[in-house]
């Protein structure tokens, strides 16, 4: 099953696998703005790069056309829509008993 799809079919929205969380504590310090920037810097670069990833990964048995499909299927962003799915799924969750409470989310860098 492809999840993402799923979730899209059912919500209108993108899912959101992942997050890069970190303790409020360091919002605001130059750790956590070195590492946003080189998340960033990552993300850029791997998808202006996809020569050598693809002859990185077909030594791993996946096939150039599995390859450049997931890069063209995965989103790394986190845009207004990324941010309205996770909410509907927060509030599916508690509403399901899934989670005590709704999670605040600040959003900074």
């Amino acid at each position: 099953y492809d999840l993402g799809f799923h979730w899209f079919q059912f919500s209108g929205y993108p899912f959101v696998f992942a997050l890069w969380i970190a303790d409020s504590k360091w919002e605001g310090t130059d750790d956590i703005k070195r590492l946003h920037k080189n998340l960033v810097n990552i993300k850029v670069n791997s998808q202006k790069n996809l020569a050598a990833l693809l002859e990185e990964y077909s030594f791993k048995g996946l096939t150039s056309y599995q390859i450049l499909d997931y890069w063209d299927i995965i989103d790394y962003n986190l845009t207004e829509k990324h941010i309205c799915g996770l909410i509907k799924f927060y509030k599916l969750a508690y509403e399901a008993g899934e989670i005590k409470k709704f999670p605040s989310l600040n959003l900074s860098v």
